[in-house]
């Protein structure tokens, strides 16, 4: 079950990602990608403990 709640964690992550890398582009403010690399990824797996706590 944790695997699965940190995997989902980890796919959200991803989208997150994705979604910020499209407004960056459209922004084009390439400084900004390990700022919000940091935030998916950390949001990721706070999201995947958060869960896994339940």
């Amino acid at each position: 079950m944790n695997v699965l709640k940190v995997a989902l964690g980890i796919v959200a992550a991803l989208i997150f990602l994705w979604i910020f890398g499209q407004i960056a582009e459209v922004l084009d403010k390439v400084p900004a990608w390990p700022i919000l690399l940091v935030l998916s990824v950390g949001g990721g797996i706070y999201f995947a403990i958060n869960n896994s706590r339940k």
